[in-house]
């Protein structure tokens, strides 16, 4: 990461199930408005807290074989297909907040899209 950053991983669960490995790269400062028991907050939250309002979201999906470490994280059989996102997140002055790449047990996950059109031509 570059310099200044805070970098945060976590396995992401759901009743005790292993879901997703979250991992995120933050401006060191808005690292420090994190409180202790963080485990289980929400990074948003935190930046809201600190005056950093999530406004927009930019990400990528992909599909791939998991790795032997992501596996075992997951819980998953040897041949497991995982979603990757990257996302950048930004705050309503166009600033970053965090970039994160998040590693999906697709088997335990659907994903829903509700597209519109709002008649502008670009």
């Amino acid at each position: 990461p570059e310099e200044g950053a805070y970098v945060l991983e976590r396995l992401r669960l759901a009743d005790g199930t292993p879901m997703a490995i979250e991992r995120v790269v933050m401006p060191a400062d808005l690292a420090a408005t994190l409180e202790d028991g963080f485990e289980e907050g929400s990074l948003h939250d935190a930046f809201r807290r600190a005056g950093r309002q999530p406004a927009e979201a930019h990400a990528d999906v992909s599909a791939r074989r998991a790795s032997k470490r992501e596996r075992e994280l997951l819980h998953l059989p040897p041949g497991a297909i995982i979603i990757t996102e990257r996302r950048t997140i930004y705050d309503t002055g166009g600033a970053p907040l965090e970039r994160t790449q998040t590693h999906y047990a697709a088997s335990r996950y659907s994903f829903r899209a509700i597209l519109r059109h709002d008649g502008a031509n670009r």
